[in-house]
């Protein structure tokens, strides 16, 4: 058995206890799952006279992450007044995990 690092996302609803959301073989990947739920609360929060204007879906979403990522990759400056990487009422975080997974050779594949 090969042991490998996952990377797994949370998110914790007001003061609730934290949610799996997602787990990535890699940080980057861990990112871009992030920005996905994210963007897609973005798109959430907006009108359907603003959903109607790319320029104001873009914006709304780049402003967002680019907040919201440097925060999840735990850079002070972009955390909010509680230390959180958060957007809405989401508080997000993320955490490693060694797991053990069987390479192809050992599967007969």
């Amino acid at each position: 058995m090969k042991k490998r690092k996952v990377y797994i996302v949370s998110e914790t609803y007001k003061d609730n206890d934290p949610d799996d959301i997602g787990c990535y073989d890699s940080e980057a990947a861990a990112v871009r799952g992030l920005a996905r739920r994210v963007a897609a609360a973005v798109l959430n929060d907006l009108n359907a006279d603003q959903v109607k204007k790319p320029d104001v879906v873009a914006g709304a979403v780049a402003e967002t992450l680019a907040t919201v990522i440097p925060a999840f990759l735990s850079h002070d400056w972009a955390m909010d007044e509680d230390g959180y990487c958060s957007y809405g009422r989401c508080h997000y975080g993320w955490r490693e995990m060694e797991v053990e997974g069987i390479d192809k050779e050992e599967d007969g594949e």
